[in-house]
């Protein structure tokens, strides 16, 4: 499929139905999707978990605590960080050992259900490791938890905003 006459489409999800543009197509007929931001911002809501990438690269996987007006509360499922990201340009300051990085939202697109259910597991048992740190963590993930994380690093990128 080299030749597509649609430029705009809409997602439609359990969630919301989101527009935007055909950002590419691959090789199977596969499309890549790719919102308009502004609007999906604005649809994240608390317990939504969405996608950010820091300046340096580090995969951010973020679940929503609270969205006010301006801001979006999240924290990072895997290491509990937490940011506070700018509802209009979707971005957030990360420091880290005296650094600065700038961490911009660039996927919002909903998990399915037992994805969702594995990342609200992960964050779950990071919280409690944090706070009990004597708790018996050997850093491994399950077998459950490595095939939620696989997903969502091809999930994401497959649907930018």
């Amino acid at each position: 499929m080299t030749n597509y006459q649609v430029s705009r489409i809409c997602l439609l999800t359990s969630k919301f139905v989101s527009c935007g543009r055909i950002s590419s197509v691959g090789p199977r007929g596969l499309v890549t999707f790719m919102a308009d931001r502004s609007q999906a911002l604005l649809k994240i809501a608390a317990g939504d978990i969405f996608h950010a990438e820091a300046a340096n690269g580090a995969s951010l996987i973020c679940l929503a605590l609270s969205v006010t007006e301006s801001v979006i509360h999240a924290r990072n499922v895997a290491t509990q960080i937490a940011y506070d990201f700018d509802r209009q340009t979707g971005t957030a300051q990360w420091n880290v050992f005296s650094e600065t990085y700038l961490c911009t939202i660039d996927s919002v697109a909903p998990l399915p259900p037992d994805i969702h259910s594995i990342m609200l597991d992960i964050d779950r048992k990071e919280m409690e490791h944090q706070k009990i740190p004597e708790m018996n963590k050997d850093g491994t993930f399950t077998a459950e938890e490595r095939r939620g994380l696989l997903y969502v690093s091809y999930y994401y990128p497959a649907f930018p905003i």
